[in-house]
């Protein structure tokens, strides 16, 4: 007895089936490993921020001032590295290691010590006065790229960030670009200001001539 072939109408129909199927499963899978990731990312900075607790404990409640000198306190590097990071810890400077981790600590280091008087370092005594759930570090490789290339700064990304706060719980907070007037037009950024605290609006003491914790009194509509 012979088998009647499939006609070419019923492999279409078969091939469009599969292409349906993979159509729906693909998001829903790329939705998985995101918050897979996500999950891993949360779970290195909640250790990150027990190792900046176990620092502080060994230096009169003082800040470290960069991730770099939490390295005694962790069991391994893979720590300070976010799974979505396309570029392995390439992306940050100033932490003095290799990090997908951005953080505010020598600012609050400053504000501490009073080792300095800046603009930033006013910034971080104001967040430490008056938001109590303030954050430490950040990581911005869940959202969206607002600037060229592959440099990871304060403010490189809107959409969700992961935020790390000096209670060492991990919140996930939306930020989005903020409009002020400046000579020749208007421009948009995510102020510093936004991935640390969610303190708004922008308290008048901050010094508006802060380049790095930063946060715009002066905003406007965005286009």
């Amino acid at each position: 007895m012979s088998r009647r072939a499939f006609t070419l109408i019923e492999l279409l129909i078969v091939v469009a089936i599969v292409a349906l199927l993979v159509a729906l499963i693909t998001p829903v899978i790329f939705h998985m490993l995101e918050r897979s990731r996500q999950s891993a990312c949360m779970s290195n900075l909640r250790q990150l921020g027990v190792a900046i607790k176990s620092y502080q404990a060994d230096y009169d409640n003082i800040y470290p001032e960069q991730l770099s000198l939490t390295q005694p306190y962790v069991k391994s590097a893979s720590l300070y590295l976010c799974p979505s990071d396309a570029t392995r810890g390439k992306g940050v400077i100033g932490e003095g290691i290799d990090t997908s981790y951005l953080s505010i600590l020598r600012f609050l280091h400053a504000a501490m010590t009073n080792k300095e008087r800046t603009p930033d370092t006013v910034s971080a005594r104001i967040l430490m006065a008056i938001d109590p759930s303030y954050g430490l570090v950040v990581c911005q490789s869940h959202g969206t790229r607002e600037t060229e290339g592959m440099r990871i700064s304060y403010g490189s990304h809107s959409g969700l960030i992961l935020r790390l706060r000096n209670d060492t719980s991990v919140v996930r907070v939306q930020v989005r670009p903020v409009c002020t007037q400046v000579e020749g037009g208007i421009v948009g950024s995510v102020p510093t200001w936004h991935l640390y605290s969610d303190v708004r609006p922008c308290p008048p003491e901050v010094p508006q001539d802060a380049l790095f914790l930063n946060c715009p009194t002066n905003t406007v509509p965005c286009p």
